[in-house]
Parts: C-alpha cells; sequence; structure tokens
C-alpha cells in the first residue's frame, strides 16, 4: 500500500483525545498515511507517528515548542514549534 505522501495533522481537544489516540491511529495505519501528527495545545507538544520497515507506526517522537520538526515525506522542510506554539 503506497500511502497518502503528506502527514495527517490532527488538534486534540477534550471531546477528540481518546477518537485522536485510538480509532483513528489504527485507521491511518490500516490505510497507508505515512505520518500521523498529534497536536497537544495545551501540553505545547506534538507526538510524530512514522512507519517503520513492516508498515506498521513506531513508538512516536514527541516534539517540545522549543524544537523544530523534520517533516519526514519533505526531508527539506522543518517546522519551528516556536512559532507554531508563539502566544
Amino acid at each position: 500500500m503506497q500511502g497518502l505522501r503528506r502527514p495527517v495533522i490532527e488538534i486534540l481537544s477534550p471531546e477528540s483525545l481518546a477518537r485522536d489516540q485510538r480509532e483513528k491511529l489504527h485507521l491511518y495505519e490500516q490505510t497507508g498515511v505515512l505520518e500521523y501528527w498529534i497536536v497537544h495545545p495545551v501540553d505545547k507538544t506534538i507526538s510524530v507517528f512514522r512507519r517503520g520497515q513492516d508498515n506498521l507506526y513506531r513508538k512516536p517522537a514527541l516534539y517540545t515548542s522549543e524544537e523544530r520538526i523534520p517533516v519526514g515525506v519533505l526531508p527539506e522542510l522543518e517546522i519551528d514549534l516556536a512559532i507554531v506554539f508563539a502566544e
């Protein structure tokens, strides 16, 4: 399965927490999404799930507001989280 060439990004809310972290994670893994990002606006963190050689998501990389996220499907792009989470 080829998968989507772009990440899927979900922004958590109290109402979507369980659905985004369980149901959608499983759905995106099954349908071939290469990267799944979960934005935690209260914590100012982003969990990034990426596929391994076996096509399953690995343990997520956790990025904080002081870091930059490399975009796996666009290796030349990094996102500065200080800008994303600026108040």
